[in-house]
């Protein structure tokens, strides 16, 4: 997979980078046909308290990928189904 890494108003530090590439690797394993992940991190200014100036925003992707997983495989179970009702009506 192609990753491309950046950072805006932040230093990147060794566990900053190991905190992106795990998370990353979760949306690895829901598609294993990505290509590319292009991360941009920097500072929330929105947040309330200190522990929540950084964040990655991988939920939402997973959300995304889990929702066309889900198209994908339903689809495909309908296939089967009516597959069988027709091998079932010819006979």
């Amino acid at each position: 997979m192609k990753f491309i890494l950046s950072t805006h108003n932040i230093t990147l530090t060794q566990a900053i980078e190991e905190y992106v590439f795990d998370r990353i690797d979760r949306l690895e394993h829901l598609d294993r046909w990505l290509i590319d992940a292009r991360v941009t991190l920097e500072k929330d200014h929105e947040a309330h308290s200190p522990e929540k100036t950084f964040k990655c925003a991988v939920k939402k992707l997973e959300l995304q990928l889990r929702k066309r997983h889900k198209k994908i495989t339903n689809r495909k179970h309908t296939d089967v189904a009516r597959a069988k009702e027709k091998a079932k009506a010819g006979k």
